[in-house]
């Protein structure tokens, strides 16, 4: 090759050299520290669907590391329902570990003893869902990573229990 082919060449691959390392994913996402979720937490939003929102108990959140889930609410976050045809709820759910992968159901805990008292009204992957494969094989798992939180895991939900998708 001849040395005036090299000269037009050399800053042709240093050009595609810069684009190809800018493009990479070095598993950092250029936010600052500070504005990252907190470590072991997952965040969202949850839009509701439905008429008859319930009084007598509470809304939760409730994160799974095994599906499908029970009745066992280990980790898991109320919320305040806002709205008035179109709710939504905002949960944060603490203390989970980094490094896992989580399961989330949104439901209805009843105040009273009643049976069931567990409503499952949605599921992260299959929102309002009522199909039973979906519930039991489609379900979104979400993996938290080890030095910071999620956040924006958004999803749908009814929320009316007599729409229910499961109940313990």
């Amino acid at each position: 090759m001849k040395k005036e082919n090299l000269i037009f060449l050399l800053p042709l691959v240093l050009a595609i050299n810069l684009f190809i390392s800018s493009c990479s994913d070095d598993g950092n996402p250029n936010i600052p520290p500070q504005y990252l979720p907190d470590s072991g937490t997952i965040s969202g939003k949850i839009i509701f669907f439905g008429t008859n929102r319930l009084q007598t108990g509470y809304y939760v959140v409730v994160a799974y590391t095994s599906w499908p889930p029970t009745p066992n609410l280990i980790h898991a976050d109320t919320m305040d329902i806002y709205g008035d045809s179109t709710y939504l709820g905002f949960y944060t759910i603490r203390g989970l570990t980094g490094g896992m992968s989580y399961y989330l159901v949104s439901g209805w805990v009843s105040q009273t003893p009643i049976s069931p008292y567990f409503y499952i009204l949605g599921t992260r992957g299959c929102d309002t869902s009522h199909s039973t494969s979906c519930f039991l094989y489609n379900a979104r798992k979400d993996s938290i990573p080890i030095n910071h939180g999620l956040s924006g895991i958004d999803f749908l939900s009814w929320i009316d229990t007599a729409k229910k998708i499961a109940a313990y």
